[in-house]
């Protein structure tokens, strides 16, 4: 028997195995391919889910962000206002105290009643400030309450 005789048999005897074996191999290969696809379809979804958290997070910071900066803005603002009710409270002393002075001298009472008017509205005007300045002390603690809420909200969606 030559080499190519020998072949052709051996070549035989493997379509026999293999027609033998095909029958009991499908199965498996046809559960390892459902299983693939089932892994494709999982990993995809898990994509898809970590790219809307992300994206989600990234909108959350970008808001944080801005809500400091609008805080700060805020601060400032309060700091200003703070200083100039001060320069008024000191102008005020300083009228009240000219008033008290004048008046032990004065014999007539226009000057002193236009002091006293004065007075009066800078006491209205220190009053305004007063209420300015509480609101936007409620402004700014809303604000920072809001970063507490998203820092919150973030630390959630990373636990899970």
């Amino acid at each position: 028997m030559t080499r190519e005789e020998q072949s052709i048999v051996h070549l035989q005897a493997l379509k026999g195995v293999l027609s033998v074996l095909k029958p009991q191999i499908q199965p498996t290969m046809n559960a390892m391919s459902l299983q693939r696809d089932q892994i494709e379809n999982k990993t995809a979804e898990f994509n898809k889910r970590f790219r809307d958290q992300l994206v989600e997070y990234h909108q959350a910071r970008k808001k944080l962000e801005e809500l400091e900066m609008s805080a700060l803005h805020r601060d400032k603002n309060v700091k200003v206002l703070n200083d100039q009710l001060e320069q008024l409270t000191l102008q005020l002393d300083e009228v009240k105290k000219q008033i008290r002075e004048k008046g032990r001298s004065m014999t007539d009472t226009t000057h002193l009643l236009d002091t006293q008017r004065a007075v009066q509205r800078l006491k209205e005007e220190n009053r305004e400030f007063d209420i300015l300045i509480g609101v936007l002390y409620h402004e700014v603690t809303q604000a920072r309450k809001g970063e507490v809420k998203i820092q919150s909200e973030d630390a959630d969606s990373d636990e899970e």
